[in-house]
């Protein structure tokens, strides 16, 4: 295997364009023949050989050396001189947006400008590979072997809902939990009690990302549900002299 099979097309630049890389993965793709000869005689039938590099190169490309301990970071090498061509191409475009805005446009530019950005760096991964079911099943039981034998009362990271905890085992890496109802229902008090039960009643890591609150607003939540202080007190700042022993203590 070499860094061809793992840089996507797009990714290869200059001396080995894509034109080159698209040739290989259709001949791949089709489960022709992939070597020096058979990629010159794909890509002269198209007049694109010249364009390629020409067939001493795609020979001395395809027969270099390649050692089982670099080929990862040729594809390495690719992938980033790929990204930085992507965030030259996106700077551009942001230069362009920008020249031609107004004050008006400023957040759509933003916007625009991050999703630039974001779209040039991200490290699309590659798809994990196919496991056998029997190999599945083997880490399964395996999995549900070692669950069985721990000292705590949940595999996972406890909600504070007791009933909910029983069925599901807490909350496990890898799972996406969406809590969905209609508007005003109530979603971010169940959501900032997986938080309490999390960072507060099990010293574990969390973070609380929200659109509708800010740090205030979230911080008196928690305060009011931990101490058991009314939330209207501390919007209204009518706290109590109980309230406070209560918030102290």
């Amino acid at each position: 295997m070499n860094a061809s099979t793992v840089t996507r097309a797009s990714s290869c630049i200059r001396a080995w364009p894509g034109v080159g890389a698209s040739t290989w993965t259709a001949c791949h793709g089709r489960s022709e023949p992939t070597d020096p000869l058979a990629l010159a005689a794909d890509l002269a039938q198209d007049g694109r050989l010249e364009m390629a590099g020409g067939s001493e190169y795609i020979t001395a490309l395809v027969n270099g050396p390649s050692s089982s301990r670099s080929w990862l970071a040729q594809a390495e090498r690719v992938q980033s001189a790929a990204m930085l061509r992507r965030t030259k191409i996106g700077a551009v475009h942001i230069e362009d947006l920008a020249s031609d805005a107004s004050p008006d446009t400023a957040e759509r530019i933003a916007d625009h400008a991050q999703a630039e950005i974001f779209a040039a760096t991200t490290r699309r991964p590659l798809l994990p590979p196919a496991s056998p079911l029997g190999d599945v099943m083997e880490d399964t039981l395996d999995w549900i072997e070692a669950t069985g034998g721990r000292e705590a009362a949940l595999p996972g990271v406890p909600t504070g809902f007791a009933d909910l905890d029983s069925l599901t085992g807490g909350l496990h890496p890898g799972q996406l939990i969406v809590i969905a109802t209609r508007p005003a229902m109530g979603k971010s008090t169940p959501a900032l009690d997986f938080v309490r039960s999390a960072s507060i009643k099990h010293a574990l890591p969390s973070a609380v990302f929200t659109l509708e609150a800010g740090h205030k607003e979230v911080g008196m939540r928690i305060l009011s549900a931990e101490a058991r202080v009314a939330l209207h007190h501390m919007r209204s700042g009518t706290m109590t002299d109980e309230d406070w022993l209560v918030i102290g203590l």
